[in-house]
């Protein structure tokens, strides 16, 4: 790679990882779970957590189908 790609591919990785949020541990998984609702497949929660909804799971899937499925409605 060039260099000046090298330190543009860098910065953007880089850019915001202070502040901007992302996706992480359990957070990522509902994303993940949204996703996979999103493309028809099936999702099921392990059996210690079936006490917990997929309603969260739902929503993110829905906000997918509306703004795509980028960083955006997943957070």
């Amino acid at each position: 790679m060039p260099p000046l790609r090298a330190d543009l591919a860098g910065f953007r990785h880089f850019y915001g990882l202070g502040w901007l949020p992302s996706p992480a541990g359990d957070e990522g998984n509902w994303a993940l779970y949204g996703w996979r609702m999103l493309g028809g497949q099936p999702v099921a929660l392990a059996l210690d957590a079936a006490f917990v909804s997929l309603l969260y799971a739902r929503l993110i899937a829905a906000a997918m189908a509306l703004l795509g499925p980028t960083f955006g409605p997943m957070r």
